[in-house]
């Protein structure tokens, strides 16, 4: 009797290599999709000579790397053609982009307000019978691209870099939510090159010394108490504005008596657990019914309107001060008086510590500087050494 002969099915998507001049090899997955060959996708990973142990270690860790994105990509190239979702991409991106505004509904009135904006400029550049599903790498390229060169304000100026690199992560968000919801079978923006992606230029952080607090707290000047005692709140527990606008007496509770605020952040939705130094409950008003804000705020630009008459009462002139600054305050007075990077992550309620780590390069920035100036004091007027 013979055998039957089975054929090998091939797979769609296959880890291919590449020579480099240096003796790595980089990682690409070669795809097929009804018969036809696509465009190579180039990893970013690579195969380095196995000289030692720890070389090849290296290398298996980067195959279970690509063997996973290959698995990923074999999944979605599968749920296309058995027609998962394939009628959700097809909805318009106009209809998606008001279902995610609903979403936001509790967020901050800022954060709905830029998004809704964004969504404007996506359906300007894209048209408005663009669908979802044509929302791919090549548009999201075109979209930043808008963004960095041809996008006007109504002022007539150009967007800045930061403004265009928040507007370019807004997309990615936009598009996160609709990946989760399964209208789209993953999110361009994952393919993009980093020359694609648009990066927000490097800003210096404004704080203020201790000695300015001290100098803030003993300066009286005719304004908005609650925004006074909020910011010296925010200097000793580093609560961004939005969060200290929510919150409410229910949210500070004690925990092995110490009194901490629990609350979900406003702007990462994670959850903070915040223990509050002495300094930052001597700022808290009296307490009242535990449904009732904490603070009563007026909008951001008051709030900052305030602040900006009070650090000229105290003659600190020589920046500009924002609520925010009380935020950066409490992060470099914890470095600079030892506390760890880590702890400083957490107590802030960063999502990655490599946004803490900002803070940690401003206070070396400052006592460099610092050590600088005593070095100053002891330079003779002919130079540095004597004859």
């Amino acid at each position: 009797m013979a055998k039957k002969q089975y054929q090998k099915v091939k797979e769609p998507v296959r880890i291919r290599f590449k020579e480099l001049a240096n003796g790595n090899r980089s990682i690409y997955l070669d795809t097929y999709t009804d018969g036809k060959r696509q465009p190579k996708e180039f990893l970013r990973l690579y195969l380095i000579p196995e000289r030692t142990p720890a070389d090849r270690i290296q290398n298996r860790t980067t195959l279970e790397a690509a063997t996973a994105i290959k698995a990923k990509r074999i999944e979605e190239l599968t749920m296309g053609k058995a027609g998962i979702n394939k009628h959700k991409g097809k909805i318009l991106l106009s209809v998606w982009l008001e279902e995610y505004q609903k979403s936001l509904e509790t967020k901050s009135r800022s954060l709905r307000s830029v998004t809704r904006r964004v969504g404007e400029m996506l359906l300007k550049y894209g048209g408005k019978d663009v669908r979802l599903c044509d929302v791919d790498k090549k548009f999201v390229q075109g979209f930043n691209n808008y963004l960095k060169n041809d996008c006007v304000q109504a002022n007539g100026q150009k967007l800045s870099a930061n403004t265009a690199s928040i507007y370019s992560r807004i997309v990615v968000s936009i598009l996160n939510v609709a990946f989760k919801r399964e209208l789209i079978p993953s999110n361009p923006c994952w393919l993009l090159e980093r020359s694609d992606k648009l990066t927000r230029a490097k800003t210096k952080r404004t704080y203020l010394t201790i000695e300015e607090v001290k100098t803030l707290m003993e300066t009286e000047c005719e304004m908005n108490k609650d925004v006074r005692s909020a910011f010296l709140f925010s200097c000793f527990c580093g609560l961004r504005l939005c969060d200290i606008k929510n919150l409410q007496w229910k949210h500070i509770k004690t925990v092995n008596k110490t009194p901490m605020v629990e609350i979900y952040q406003q702007k990462t939705s994670e959850p903070l657990y915040l223990p509050l130094s002495d300094a930052a409950v001597k700022n808290l008003p009296p307490r009242a019914d535990r449904e009732e804000f904490v603070f009563t705020l007026p909008s951001h630009g008051i709030v900052n309107k305030h602040i900006h008459r009070w650090t000229e009462a105290a003659r600190i002139t020589d920046r500009n001060i924002t609520f925010h600054t009380a935020r950066h305050t409490f992060a470099t007075l914890n470095l600079t008086a030892g506390v760890d990077l880590y702890t400083v992550s957490k107590l802030l309620g960063h999502t990655e510590i490599r946004t803490t780590q900002i803070y940690a390069e401003v206070v070396n920035s400052a006592k460099i500087e610092a050590v600088n100036k005593v070095s100053d004091i002891f330079k003779t007027k002919g130079g540095d050494d004597e004859d």
